[in-house]
């Protein structure tokens, strides 16, 4: 009879202290296994008792305490500072731009190894789908993409005409994160000639990956009609 005045006020005081947010509960010898259990599930750990034959550390105190999980703000903002450590030693042991530049040459290389396989529309590959690519040589301009390539096959139009194609000194320049211009030689070796000339390319990273969308080429000499470059080489 006399411990339910104890018990209830106690329970009372645990009830508020959930309420408040505040798990830390006193007189633990009083409060009813369901009181406990609703503590346990409202901070996600099980409340640690400091009876009499627990350490030193834990006999000078006489409550319930509850380690309370981080907050998910903090363990956000945890991940993001880690993620920006490993992001940092990523450019400290990788020069800038490597990936890219390799990028850029394999589009050059999957060109003339398209060129000499005969292959103008695996040729034409290399430049962006758009109706903004442009492509000028000796005076005259060519935009949009299946412009450029009607141009290709118009003077093109058999193996003969195509001969070998080699590219030569290239120099890759980033200019930014999806921009890049290339410098370089080309040279087309046919049966009855061995045109040759500069090309000047500005890339863009698109969702295709890295592509041709300005293309200005010239020939080294003033070829005849039959000789021109074939546009960017």
């Amino acid at each position: 009879m006399n411990s339910q005045p104890t018990i209830l006020p106690t329970i009372r005081r645990a009830e508020l202290a959930l309420d408040n947010d505040e798990i830390r509960v006193t007189n633990t010898e009083t409060i009813p296994k369901p009181v406990v259990r609703r503590v346990t599930e409202r901070c996600g750990y099980a409340p640690l008792l400091a009876p009499r034959h627990r350490p030193n550390w834990a006999q000078r105190t006489s409550s319930y305490l509850c380690l309370r999980p981080l907050s998910e703000s903090w363990c956000a903002l945890c991940l993001v500072l880690l993620l920006l450590l490993f992001n940092g030693c990523a450019h400290m042991t990788a020069p800038s731009g490597v990936g890219s530049e390799q990028q850029v040459r394999a589009v050059l290389d999957a060109q003339v190894r398209a060129w000499n396989a005969g292959d103008l529309r695996g040729f034409m590959d290399g430049y962006a789908r758009s109706d903004q690519t442009r492509f000028q040589s000796g005076g005259d301009v060519s935009l949009g993409w299946q412009t450029v390539f009607d141009r290709y096959q118009k003077r093109y139009s058999d193996r003969a005409s195509m001969g070998v194609l080699k590219f030569g000194d290239l120099q890759v320049t980033l200019l930014a994160p999806d921009a890049a211009l290339v410098f370089g030689r080309w040279r087309l070796q046919r049966a009855q000639d061995a045109p040759s000339g500069l090309f000047t390319l500005l890339f863009r990273r698109t969702s295709a990956g890295w592509r041709i969308v300005h293309d200005h080429t010239s020939a080294g000499e003033s070829p005849k009609e039959s000789d021109k470059p074939p546009d960017k080489l």
